[in-house]
């Protein structure tokens, strides 16, 4: 069974751009992938965070050591009008990549935990989704916190990849491009 572990950004851009990242790996492989990550982690810190990490070289190492997991890394990178408010560009974001995930047989997804207000509304919605048979048919979703969590450092790292990619910064996509799948989608303020 695979599971998927997703977090997302919205990178500093001229206009409102959401990307949302997933990291999909075997459950055989979580406990490895893992322990792993710990090690990449500095000490002091409670979790990896590509934005703290503010030395090319320090994310190059990053990038190089996350190359080598078994994992598959995919993104959906959302633009909209300024008027969409972050909430619904995540919704859609998610959407868009819980339909990619759905296509890999991804059958539980953990989400980086938010407010509980909001981790609350977010389970109604993906319950309701996944009963409607739209945007993936996860068995289950969990909200757990990043520190608590490694692995899902990795989206964080993919998802910070994808945002310099758009500015420019391409040496850490280039990479990655083996194992990663970004998705564009363009969208009007009138969709649902």
């Amino acid at each position: 069974m695979c599971v998927a572990y997703l977090d997302e950004s919205e990178p500093s851009l001229i206009g409102p751009v959401y990307v949302v990242a997933a990291a999909v790996l075997d459950e055989d492989d979580r406990e490895s992938v893992s322990a792993s990550l710990r090690n990449l982690s500095r000490p002091g810190r409670s979790k990896l965070h590509w934005y703290e990490e503010r030395y090319v070289r320090e994310r190059q190492r990053i990038v190089e050591a996350i190359a080598r997991y078994p994992v598959r890394y995919h993104a959906v990178v959302r633009t909209c009008a300024e008027t969409e408010t972050a909430e619904r560009r995540r919704r859609k974001s998610l959407m868009a990549l819980l339909a990619d995930l759905d296509e890999l047989d991804v059958r539980h997804v953990v989400l980086e935990a938010r407010e509980s207000k909001q981790n609350k509304r977010e389970r109604m919605w993906l319950n309701s989704l996944r009963s409607q048979g739209v945007g993936g048919s996860a068995a289950w979703f969990d909200h757990v916190a990043g520190a608590k969590e490694p692995l899902l450092w990795l989206p964080d790292v993919i998802a910070g990849v994808v945002g310099a990619g758009l500015r420019g910064e391409t040496r850490y996509g280039e990479r990655l491009r083996d194992v990663l799948t970004v998705r564009s989608v363009a969208a009007g303020c009138t969709d649902r």
